[in-house]
C-alpha cells in the first residue's frame, strides 16, 4: 500500500490541475502518443530515488487502489469515456490492453454505442 501522506500529496497536486465536470479533465502537461493526447506528470513513488514520468490517468487510478501498477503486464488503465485527458476515477478501468483496444470499436460507431465487454464495464458516452 502507498502511505497516506504520499497518497494525499499526489491527490492535491491532480487537484490543482483540473477542471469540474462530469468528465475531470487534466490541464496540466500532455503528451501526445499514436495520435492521442494523454495528460501527463512525474511522480517519485515512495522508496524509489527517481522520479518517473506517467500518465496522470494511471497515477489516478494508482492513488485510488492505494497501490503502484505494474508496468508492461498487459493490462490498461483505460478510458471508458473516450477521453484520453479524463481522470475521474469513475471513468477509468484496468482491464486488458485487447478490451482497451475493443473500446474503439464503440467510439467509432454512429452513432457511439457499447454492447459491453465482458465481465469489464460497459463505455460511457457523455
Amino acid at each position: 500500500m502507498l502511505p497516506e501522506g504520499f497518497v494525499a500529496q499526489a491527490k492535491a497536486r491532480l487537484a490543482r490541475r483540473t477542471q469540474n465536470g462530469q468528465c475531470i479533465l487534466w490541464t496540466g502537461a500532455k503528451v501526445t502518443a499514436k495520435g492521442t493526447t494523454y495528460g501527463q506528470t512525474h511522480v517519485r513513488w515512495p522508496n524509489v530515488p527517481r522520479r518517473e514520468t506517467i500518465g496522470v490517468h494511471k497515477l489516478q487510478y494508482s492513488l485510488a487502489l492505494g497501490v503502484k501498477l505494474p508496468k508492461k503486464n498487459g493490462y490498461d488503465v483505460s478510458h471508458l469515456c473516450h477521453k484520453s485527458t479524463c481522470i475521474n476515477v469513475e471513468h477509468l478501468s484496468y482491464e486488458p490492453h485487447s478490451i482497451n483496444n475493443n473500446r474503439q470499436v464503440c467510439k467509432h460507431k454512429v452513432p457511439p454505442v457499447c454492447t459491453g465487454h465482458g465481465a469489464y464495464q460497459k463505455c460511457i458516452f457523455i
